[in-house]
């Protein structure tokens, strides 16, 4: 009798434990983040995966690197010296702010600028650049600069867990 007291007082309490852990705050996003296809831009680049992020401070901004399956299954393997036909990279400017909710984090706030860099053939690649309201800009004086950054950034790597 002892022991189906103490059987039942440990599943009570982990009962208790399991249901107080249960988050009820719904998850809020914030709307300006949300990107919707707009303007000129042809597909939304937060459909895509991200390949890695670049914080700028001076600028309070930060950039990232979304790429399609292509490329993100390219980035997986360093030993090819340049990005397959049919690589697509989006990089988005976004301002930056500190996170209300994590001390020392920055979060994007809303976009500045988004380039688009898309392998068509072996030596052909097409830029493009929109401005924040997603209208096509023309072309930059450091277009080529631009086109080398983009295609040398690489993956972010995550610590493997063993």
């Amino acid at each position: 009798m002892k022991q189906i007291n103490i059987k039942l007082i440990v599943w009570g309490i982990i009962g208790v434990v399991a249901m107080s852990c249960t988050s009820k705050a719904p998850v809020e996003l914030k709307e300006p983040l949300v990107f919707y296809p707009f303007g000129d831009v042809p597909e939304n680049p937060q459909s895509l995966q991200v390949l890695t992020s670049c914080l700028y401070p001076k600028d309070q901004s930060m950039l990232v690197i979304y790429g399609n399956s292509i490329a993100f299954h390219f980035s997986k393997s360093p030993e090819h010296p340049s990005y397959p036909v049919g690589t697509v990279l989006y990089g988005v400017l976004w301002e930056s702010e500190a996170d209300e909710d994590w001390f020392g984090a920055v979060v994007p706030k809303q976009i500045k600028q988004i380039e688009r860099v898309e392998v068509v053939q072996e030596e052909v690649i097409r830029y493009d650049c929109y401005d924040a309201q997603g209208k096509q800009q023309k072309r930059p004086i450091n277009e080529a600069e631009r086109i080398q950054y983009m295609l040398g950034q690489q993956k972010a790597r995550s610590p493997e867990v063993k």
